[in-house]
């Protein structure tokens, strides 16, 4: 992504160009525009502090722009200033959101990008937050982070309404650089629901004072401290009267790894009273977050949000000088991994520790570059420590706490785990090697025409053979349980894999429209095992697609997956239609599959058209709802995504803070511009939109009807779900709105957030698109989208869980299929039907469903009902019955064995959506 992504939609914020004329009462600032030292978390005023001046008036943010070169900083210097966009580099997943004119904060050693005034990206929709971290080096950012979001809770569940963003020190005076954020505070509207309860004993009156922001960088530290101001004009009552806890929240712990002190390791579930939190970034500098001298206690921590809160803190009656602050918390800033920034907190706390030097070598002695090295107490190996990565020469640096002896591993996906190399105290180096692996060599996959394909391949261990297996607290990402490799590749790529001495079984395979190849090999030490797949199509699905409307990647917050991972995946697995879907963002990802020429293009749009959806989430209020298609607008926060709540902004500071009910926001999605289908996404659930609004399927009616409205366009029957599981809840639920006279579409997706767990495409979504291939011309794949809206809209699709159903009704007008009515049938209909899979793909029933009963289930191994051909599993035309009114038909098939090996523990099944039968 550009580093300049927001920069065309970011209003400048109204920053003062000099000193604010105008101050409290109570006196101005002191030191040059430095926050004084203290005191700190001290008390009330002094008896002669002066009264109190409503409103509170604006915190001087000092100057406009700051230091003219602030990555110009050598060693003993401190600067601040904005920041240009050729300045900012990309962070390895892509997914930071700083920006041309943001502030930075910088140092010899490390640098933290705030964000300028103005509306925000992501869960804080103001400007003045951290948006960025990195290395410095040679006057440049380096190792930069796939940042997430930290929240700031400045007070209560409420945090600065930014309205002015300035450099109050820019570090020229050898002082600490200051970047200070001010404005009135408001409960952050994304996550007041999901934390809000901590706060019920009372509520903040944002109208009687200000709060302001200082993030300030010392030269030679590691960390930014970050101090809070307060100025409030209330005579009588401190801020937070009621001892409310102090919080924190951590977003995108999924794309940075939570870790946690006190031996956890990684682990996003807050444990153990810890005195810090880290962020682990792989590639780039992580952070750690702390509140100096408190002890962290867990908040709700799910779907990539971590929190914690500690003791409240009251700002004294009538605060109106800017000479009390309180120290809200430290980032420390450190990577690539683990060990570097673990090693800045210890050293930061004056804690004792030991180096532990070494090389990891292959079994021919040459150093190996990119091995984990990870440490565990060697009294106890549950106990985590530390875990770093090799250079180019093989050779890691670990610190480890002083008199503490350890065990070592080496690590590598694919490979033996090495270890346990013991390091007593005392001892400061231990060198590793890694055994002698074989080679698993893979030529390209081609078609049964010769043609190569995108396909995926599959390493499991055959007899005797085991994979190593990490513990899961040493956050090392693995492939999906029980593979020792998971690839996904392109057309043409050939594969070249380590594998341990054993036995192994190799599988290629295409999802559902192919059948699979596979192979058995044994190897020893140095041997080289050779596949040459061939993948043959043997089910034809012409100008029908399938699309999988429910695909998260990193840029949601609960999940860390690659957008160019997640589409390999997608082609892999032969999905037609991959819909972005991310959680209350919309980021296009098409071009990246059309793209032949940039490192992060695929070249492969021949193979599928990448659809942009966003995922409105309510943060647990009302359900998820998925908006298709919504096309990205760079020029506003998130890309556009619909809005669901109004609160203040920078351009409107007095707009009233409010939900919408449901009805409410389906009327905006439906009057955007690109008029989107709107499904509401796994709706059940207490939660969730059928769970919110009391939809009762027997009744087929809600019990909060003021919350409930059906204009929407179809929901998730199968959210990486199959018929047999969800046939008496939520395939009722469907019926029940059939039964109405309701046309409403049943859609299967994946909902998928990891790959490891969550295969792409289990279900998909097949429909009618009337093309005889997939588009290359830009125009007519944006066009798609709108044509696979319509088909949703329509029901016109089947669901996919590697059985194909096809089922018509026979009509005077001809073949009627799913969507359609056949209409001047009289008291019968005959429903032709026929059921294909690969040879692979296990189907041992079908359910014909009229008007919500079951009318049928069909052994397909009776020959005397089933016409059987190769992957035509079933081939039969039934007789229903047609009702007076409200009439369809709904044909399933279901098999029993799982989708082994190609999608591991996913059992098979597929349907139609209703055909409309009217006499």
């Amino acid at each position: 992504m550009d580093s300049t992504r927001t920069a065309t939609r970011r209003r400048a914020g109204t920053v003062f160009a000099t000193f604010v004329t105008t101050l409290s009462a109570c006196g101005g600032e002191t030191g040059g525009g430095l926050p004084d030292a203290g005191p700190v978390d001290t008390g009330l005023p002094d008896a002669g502090h002066p009264s109190c001046v409503s409103p509170s008036p604006a915190f001087d943010v000092g100057s406009a722009t700051g230091h003219a070169d602030p990555l110009a900083v050598g060693a003993g210097q401190a600067r601040a200033g904005r920041v240009r966009g050729d300045q900012l580099p990309r962070a390895p997943l892509g997914q930071q959101l700083w920006a041309d004119g943001d502030f930075v904060l910088a140092n010899e050693h490390v640098a933290m990008v705030v964000e300028d005034a103005g509306d925000s990206d992501q869960y804080d929709p103001w400007g003045g937050r951290p948006v960025g971290l990195a290395h410095v080096r040679g006057g440049a950012l380096v190792d930069p982070s796939d940042f997430g979001e930290l929240l700031l809770f400045t007070f209560g569940p409420s945090t600065v309404v930014t309205e002015n963003v300035g450099v109050v020190n820019d570090g020229s005076d050898g002082q600490p650089a200051v970047v200070r954020a001010e404005g009135r505070v408001h409960p952050i509207p994304f996550v007041y629901g999901l934390i809000g309860v901590y706060w019920q004993g009372g509520q903040f009156r944002d109208e009687v004072g200000r709060f302001a922001i200082d993030y300030q960088l010392a030269p030679g530290d590691e960390y930014v401290d970050i101090y809070l101001r307060a100025r409030h004009s209330d005579p009588v009552n401190p801020l937070w009267a009621w001892d409310g806890p102090e919080a924190y929240g951590f977003m995108y712990s999924d794309r940075l790894k939570a870790f946690q002190p006190n031996y956890v390791g990684f682990n996003s579930d807050v444990r153990q009273n810890p005195a810090w939190l880290a962020f682990v970034d792989d590639d780039g500098v992580g952070y750690a977050f702390e509140s100096p001298g408190k002890i962290m206690r867990p908040l709700p921590s799910a779907s990539g949000f971590v929190g914690a809160r500690t003791d409240g803190h009251n700002f004294p009656v009538c605060s109106e000088t800017e000479g009390y602050r309180h120290h809200y918390g430290r980032v420390f800033i450190g990577g690539p991994d683990a060990d570097p920034l673990l090693e800045i907190v210890r050293r930061s706390h004056g804690e004792a520790s030991r180096t532990i030097t070494g090389r990891v070598r292959d079994a021919g002695g040459a150093g190996r570059p990119g091995v984990r090295v990870h440490a565990v107490q060697a009294a106890d190996e549950t106990q985590y420590v530390s875990r770093a990565v090799t250079d180019a020469n093989g050779d890691y640096t670990l610190h480890v706490p002083a008199g503490m002896g350890v065990n070592l591993y080496a690590f590598v996906r694919g490979e033996a785990l090495v270890g346990p190399e013991a390091v007593p105290d005392g001892d400061g180096a231990a060198d590793l090697t890694t055994p002698a692996m074989a080679t698993l060599s893979v030529a390209a996959a081609l078609d049964g025409n010769g043609d190569p394909i995108p396909y995926k391949l599959q390493v499991l261990p055959g007899a005797g053979t085991s994979i190593p297996s990490p513990r899961a607290r040493w956050g090392e990402d693995m492939p999906t349980s029980g593979r020792l490799h998971v690839e996904y590749a392109l057309a043409g790529d050939d594969l070249s894999l380590p594998l341990p001495p054993g036995t192994w079984e190799v599988v290629a395979s295409r999802g559902f429209r192919y059948e699979i190849d596979r192979q058995t090999v044994t190897v020893t030490a140095g041997g080289t095992a050779t596949f040459s797949p061939t993948l043959v199509r043997s089910i034809d699905t012409p100008g029908t697609y399938c699309a999988d409307f429910h695909i998260h990647t990193a840029r949601s917050n609960d999940s860390a997956d690659d957008p160019i991972e997640k589409l390999r995946a997608g082609l892999a697995d032969d999905l037609d239609i991959p819909v972005r879907s991310e959680h209350e963002f919309v980021e296009d990802w098409d071009h990246i599959l059309t793209d032949p020429v940039s490192a992060r293009g695929l070249d492969s749009a021949a193979f599928a058209v990448g659809v942009t959806s966003v995922e409105l989430t309510t943060m647990e209020r009302f359900g998820h709802f998925g908006v298709v298609p919504t096309f990205e607008d760079p020029t506003k926060p998130n890309g556009g995504t619909p809005l669901w709540q109004d609160f203040p902004s920078e351009s409107d500071l007095d707009r009233p803070f409010r939900t919408f009910e449901p009805p409410e926001l389906f009327a905006a999605v439906h009057a955007r511009p690109d008029d989107p289908a709107l499904i509401v996404n796994h709706p059940r659930g207490g939660t969730n939109y059928f769970g919110y609004t009391g939809y009762d399927y027997a009744t087929g009616m809600p019990s909060r009807a003021d919350r409930y409205s059906e204009d929407f366009d179809g929901f998730e029957v199968f959210n990486d779900s199959n018929w047999l599981a969800v046939r008496n809840s939520l395939v009722r639920d469907w019926f029940s709105f059939l039964d109405r006279g309701v046309r409403m579409t049943a859609v299967g997706s994946s909902d998928t957030h990891g790959l490891s767990g969550s295969p792409m495409g289990y279900a998909r979504t097949c429909m009618p698109l009337g093309l005889a291939q997939l588009p290359l011309d830009a125009t007519a794949r944006r066009a798609l989208a709108y044509s696979v809206r319509d088909a949703i809209r329509e029901g016109r699709a089947t669901v996919n869980g590697g059985i194909f159903v096809d089922a018509t009704v026979q009509s005077g007008a001809g073949a009627v299929a799913p969507g359609g009515t056949a209409s001047g049938l009289g008291g019968t209909a005959m429903v032709d039907i026929r059921v294909r899979a690969p040879m692979h793909v296990d189907v041992d029933a079908i359910e014909v469903v009229v008007d919500g009963d079951s009318f049928e289930i069909i052994d397909v191994t009776d020959a005397g009902r089933c016409t059987q051909t190769g992957v035509v599993r079933c081939e039969l035309t039934v007789s229903v019955p047609v009702a007076a009114a409200n009439g369809y038909v709904v044909v399933a098939a279901y098999g029993n064995s799982t989708l082994e090996p190609v999608m591991r523990g996913r059992v098979p099944f597929g349907t139609t959506n209703a055909i409309y039968l009217s006499r």
